[in-house]
């Protein structure tokens, strides 16, 4: 017993508090790391958490920012009828101002589907994989009509992505936009719209329309647009009546793509004034047809440096005797031009003066 106390005494003090701070830092990182991990486990939060709580898959198609149709039932298999499911997840979705997400599928409806102010919709992009099929039904509207706690206007909104398919309804359009603001589509296909056209917008600003492609059965008008002010990139408009149709002064503007193969009229301005096309290809879908027709009293509008194609019609260009003012400037013209009393410019030759006009 004296040598053990001898050896004690002799033993450094230092080493013992060296070797106690090293066995306490070591049992104070094992603490952290297991509190740290039973934290993740039970929901608990360490430094820079956001989320608290555990993630199921039914966390993940309901909890903000995406919203799955299918966490509200709806089937996505062509024959069941997931209009009321599909309503439900848009009308959740207002709550959080998020996005309703259409997985691959084939969603049936049988009624509108109405989109609130700040709703998003986004499917997986052009093609077949998101495809919305209306019976009897237009596809989706955002209707001021409908949002009377918004004051009768809807805004802040985007539909991106999704294919909607118009044989089974084809007295109505396929999107609907009334008394709107700040409205997106973007990157969607519209597939056989028929007398309903394939997308109206009415009394709305601010809306742009980017890389969306419409396919008609030769009746109809790809898009009308009635006192707005839109603005259409890389457009592909084709299969309809009447590709285009404007009317009102609100300020379209039609930045390239190709609206062609359209019966009568590719782009058609009613009573339309102030609009503008830069850089599109637009042709007739027949020699009977027209490219560009300013009718109705239409007056101010430009088309710049874009392809007109008649087919060897009589009208690559039509004016009637209501409209003057109208311009075309730098454009490879392919046809005739008609124009009734009043005058069109067509201005190809810079230099030698200002436009003329042609009888």
């Amino acid at each position: 017993m004296a040598v053990i106390q001898r050896r004690v005494s002799q033993f450094p003090m230092w080493k013992i508090r060296r070797n106690g701070l090293v066995v306490g830092f070591a049992l104070f990182f094992v603490f952290i790391v297991l509190f740290s991990g039973r934290a993740r486990g039970e929901g608990g939060c360490t430094t820079d958490c956001q989320f608290k709580g555990k993630t199921t898959v039914e966390d993940l198609i309901t909890k903000q920012p995406l919203t799955d149709v299918r966490a509200f039932g709806a089937k996505g298999d062509g024959t069941a009828d997931d209009t009321v499911a599909i309503q439900a997840a848009l009308n959740f979705t207002e709550g959080v101002h998020g996005i309703v997400f259409f997985p691959h599928g084939t969603y049936k409806i049988t009624s509108p589907l109405k989109i609130s102010p700040n709703v998003h919709v986004e499917g997986l992009g052009v093609g077949f994989g998101s495809v919305i099929l209306p019976f009897k039904s237009s596809g989706m509207t955002i209707r001021g009509a409908d949002l009377k706690q918004y004051n009768g206007y809807g805004f802040r909104n985007r539909i991106k992505g999704v294919t909607i398919v118009m044989r089974n309804a084809p007295q109505f359009p396929a999107i609907a936009i009334d008394s709107a603001y700040t409205v997106k589509l973007e990157d969607l296909f519209v597939f056989d719209a028929g007398p309903g056209g394939g997308i109206t917008i009415a009394g709305a600003n601010h809306v742009t329309v980017t890389d969306v492609s419409l396919y008609g059965v030769g009746k109809g008008a790809g898009i009308r647009i009635t006192d707005s002010d839109v603005k259409l990139y890389n457009m592909d408009i084709e299969g309809f009546h009447d590709g285009l149709v404007v009317q009102g002064d609100h300020g379209v503007q039609v930045l390239g793509g190709y609206i062609e193969g359209n019966g009568e009229y590719a782009i058609k301005f009613q009573h339309a004034g102030f609009n503008t096309v830069i850089g599109a290809r637009v042709a007739t879908g027949s020699k009977q047809g027209t490219a560009v027709g300013f009718l109705v009293g239409s007056e101010h509008n430009t088309v710049i440096g874009s392809s007109l194609n008649g087919l060897g019609g009589p009208a690559t260009l039509r004016q009637d005797e209501t409209s003057k003012n109208n311009l075309v400037i730098n454009c490879d013209v392919r046809g005739g031009v008609v124009s009734a009393a009043s005058t069109l410019a067509v201005w190809n030759e810079f230099g030698s003066g200002p436009p003329q006009g042609m009888p």
